[in-house]
This record gives structure tokens, sequence and C-alpha cells, in this order.
């Protein structure tokens, strides 16, 4: 596991996060951000402060992730920002998860399991936000945990077919750390089926 002691519930699927925060601290980076933030205005700088703070959650203690991200969210609320109200509700998501608050973490996966295929995540990857979303939700709503993960393998395999080219399959689905993940628990939720289907009445 990567991170310090204490974090790694948080961090464990965050990695194109986390190479984005590190990005964000080269001084070329932040002075080109800085430039563009500039341009866009007021807006503009706003939301280059909420994607870093985001960003920020994944190196945070979970009570520290769960009040930036949630500050995070209520400001992207108010001015109507979907993408980023999509990064700050998987990382509320998983902090909570890391705290053992499973009613809160449900609270913010249920608007995460009915997000489209097309609909913008912002910088986050899709997986990652409903790898989150599962993880709550098979902890107080199997039957909705289970209809997520129909739908996730569904996207991740025609991902897969139609969006990377095959000499890449491999890598894209076994070490893709979030695509790993959500195999393997599409494996076990077979053998868990499987397993009920076999046992005697």
């Amino acid at each position: 596991m990567r991170g310090r002691p204490g974090v790694h519930r948080v961090t464990m699927t965050t990695e194109p996060c986390s190479m984005m925060l590190t990005l964000a601290r080269v001084p070329a980076v932040q002075r080109a951000g800085e430039r563009s933030a500039a341009l866009l205005g007021s807006g503009g700088r706003e939301l280059s402060q909420q994607r870093r703070e985001l960003a920020r959650c994944v190196l945070l203690q979970p009570a520290e992730a769960l009040a930036a991200a949630g500050a995070v969210l209520d400001a992207a609320t108010r001015s109507e920002c979907v993408g980023v109200m999509v990064v700050a509700r998987t990382r509320l998501c998983q902090a909570a998860l890391a705290l053992g608050h499973v009613s809160e973490a449900v609270r913010h996966a249920r608007p995460l399991a009915p997000l489209a295929n097309g609909e913008s995540c912002d910088d986050l990857y899709r997986g990652e936000v409903w790898l989150a979303a599962h993880q709550a939700l098979a902890q107080a709503d199997p039957q909705a945990a289970a209809q997520l993960l129909v739908k996730v393998m569904n996207w991740l395999h025609e991902t897969c077919r139609h969006h990377v080219p095959e000499p890449f399959h491999d890598s894209f689905l076994q070490r893709n750390p979030v695509n790993r993940a959500l195999l393997a628990l599409a494996a076990r939720a077979r053998e868990a089926g499987a397993g009920a289907a076999a046992a005697p009445d």
C-alpha cells in the first residue's frame, strides 16, 4: 500500500488522482494552472481550487478528507458544477467508509450509481466512481449494489472492446487497480450466486 499509515483506505484506488496532485506541485504546472485560472476569471479560479482540494483529499486522513470534500460539494452544488459534484461525492463515499460511517457513505453513493456512461465525472476515472458507490451500497443495499455491478461490468467490457486496442486488453482489465477490483467483485458475486443455486432447499 502507498501513502502514510492510516490513509490507505482512502487512497487504495486513487493512483490517477495522486499523479494529478504530484503534477500540481511542479512549479511550471502550478504557474500554467494559475494563468489558466486567471484567464477564466473568478469562476475558473474557484473551479481550479475545488479540483486541487479534491486531489488533496487522497493524502488526507479520512476525517479531514470528509470535511474537505464536503466543503467542495457544497460549493459545487451552489455553482451547479456536476462533474465536480461527482468527484466530491466519490471522495466523501471513500472517506465515510474508511471511518465506518456507512449511512453517510450510502447517502453519497446513491446519486453516483445512476451516473450515465457519458455523464461528466470531471477528471476522475468513471470506474473509481462506481467502485466507491458499490462498496458503500454493498453494506446497506445488496440489491442496488448487485444492479450497479452488472451495469459497471457491461460498461467495462464495452469500453475495453471498443476503445482499447486488443494488445492492451489484459493491461486495461488486470493492471488498472480499479478495473482489477471491479472484476474481483464480479467474480465473488458469481461465486456467491453459484453457491446459493447449489445449496439444498
